[in-house]
């Protein structure tokens, strides 16, 4: 089994808090080095004058695929230990046009839009 703060009760303790400010800071770091704590480099995805965006998140999704399918090759997790919630087609179109919508209009998504804030 795989141990998580959630799985340890251990939300709410300071180590808790501790990492996530770590990761915080780090993915923050991450994204101002990359250049996306720019609205206009943000913005040029949607005028297909600027595609890194799109290649780093291409790039993460298919690293993320190629782990989790080693590391279930490897038998270090077992696909029964990953939760898989249902699909709400619904829901998810909705909260889709809605995170779009405000995207396009404000050329911020919340990660990169704490970034830019702190740059």
């Amino acid at each position: 089994m795989i141990d998580t703060l959630y799985s340890l009760d251990a939300l709410g303790t300071s180590r808790a808090f501790f990492l996530a400010l770590m990761i915080g800071f780090g993915f923050g770091f991450a994204l101002e080095r990359a250049g996306f704590s720019s609205s206009r480099r943000l913005a040029g995805v949607f005028y297909f004058t600027d595609m890194a965006v799109v290649k780093v998140m291409f790039s993460a999704l298919i690293t993320a695929m190629m782990g989790l399918s080693y590391l279930v090759e490897f038998g270090w997790i077992q696909l029964d230990q990953i939760f898989l919630m249902p699909t709400i087609y619904g829901a998810q179109i909705v909260g889709g046009l809605l995170f779009g919508i405000g995207f396009v209009m404000g050329a911020w998504c919340p990660g990169t839009a704490a970034a830019g804030l702190a740059a």
